[in-house]
């Protein structure tokens, strides 16, 4: 009885043994990766360190998060893409693999939006073969991530009377390890109150067209633009900065907040987006109209030279008066009467301004 045991013990542990062999030596090649940047080539070594043949060997490479195969990248001599549906995990097939044998082959990836900003991420490597299974991870690699904000903005805030222009500056800088090929700087503002010309890029004083889309001003940067800045190649890299110029002519003061964005991003999502405050303050100038009317009147009645009523409207305020309404009536501090046997002629109203300009006035309701 006690052989018996020691028997199934002896089969148990070699049963154990013959499964968890291994028939493979790995190695592999992985490069960096910029989020939303180029696809780099990845490449895999398999050594068939065994005296068996591997038949019908899948190869199965679950990529990390956010890291995607690109299709029909794979190269390499006895293998061709079996299912690439899922472009974070892909099989290979590959013909036998005889014994002491080596083969490599090699394919494209990229990093996308989910792909975090971090160091030393490795994809595993799984071979299916007639032997049996082997498992490895890939040499590890960093996936860098860009980090785009607004550095400043010069002058930050403006104070001034209704009407006034200024020019103003922003800075965007990256702040990341990631590098970027196209990005975007929006404005937001109110187009009735605040009106923006003259853009310019300040690194060789271009001028630069921008999208307009309802309030907002965006400017989507590419490498015609990037290879302008930093060390003029076409990658906005780390610490390289965009300054970007314009006129701003306040025109109203109903809304003046305004604001700054940057964002960037690929495959139709929007990897990271920023927005900082860049007000306008108008003071709070206050108008104050003051009429005086002057009658000149024609006691001569009925006769064809009319009466002259002159008014006279003063702004004594610190502010511009603007939408200004008069309301003239025939009548007495009440209100219009219907006993007078004159009328105002509203055909002949002229509006003469401190210049000296007149223009016609066409009144909105008689």
């Amino acid at each position: 009885m006690k052989r018996f045991i020691a028997a199934i013990c002896i089969l148990a542990l070699f049963t154990i043994s013959t499964v968890s062999a291994q028939h493979i030596n790995f190695s592999s090649q992985s490069p960096d990766l910029n989020i939303c940047g180029a696809t780099d080539t990845f490449s895999v070594v398999i050594q068939n360190t065994s005296s068996d043949t591997l038949n019908n060997p899948l190869v199965i490479i679950n990529f990390h998060n956010g890291v995607a195969y690109q299709n029909s990248s794979l190269s390499g001599t006895g293998f061709s893409e079996q299912n690439v549906a899922n472009p974070d995990s892909v099989v290979f097939s590959g013909s036998p693999i005889l014994p002491f044998a080596t083969r490599t082959f090699s394919f494209l990836a990229s990093a996308h939006c989910d792909a975090a900003d971090s160091s030393a991420v490795m994809n595993s490597i799984r071979v299916l073969h007639s032997q049996g299974t082997d498992v490895t991870l890939s040499a590890p690699y960093n996936i860098l991530t860009a980090a785009l904000s607004v550095q400043s903005i010069v002058p930050a805030s403006f104070t001034g009377p209704l009407g006034s222009t200024f020019s103003r500056c922003i800075t965007v800088i990256n702040g990341g390890f990631g590098a970027l090929s196209t990005f975007s700087v929006a404005i937001e503002r109110d187009a009735a109150s605040l009106l923006y010309t003259n853009f310019i890029l300040s690194a060789n004083n271009s001028a630069l067209v921008p999208t307009l889309s309802g309030d907002s001003i965006i400017f989507n940067l590419t490498t015609a633009q990037i290879q302008a800045l930093g060390d003029l190649d076409t990658l906005f890299e780390q610490n390289e900065v965009l300054e970007i110029c314009y006129d701003i002519n306040v025109v109203d003061c109903i809304n003046l907040s305004s604001e700054v964005s940057t964002w960037w991003g690929c495959n139709g999502d929007t990897c990271e987006r920023q927005t900082t405050a860049a007000n306008v303050i108008v003071p709070a100038l206050v108008p104050n109209l003051v009429a005086q009317q002057i009658f000149i009147e024609n006691r001569c009645y009925g006769g064809p030279t009319p009466s002259l009523i002159k008014i006279v409207v003063t702004n004594t305020g610190t502010g511009a008066a603007r939408d200004v309404l008069l309301d003239i009536w025939q009548g007495g501090i009440n209100g219009p009467s219907s006993g007078y046997y004159s009328r105002l002629d509203t055909t002949n109203i002229q509006w003469v301004d401190s210049s000296g300009n007149v223009q016609i006035l066409q009144p909105t309701a008689v």
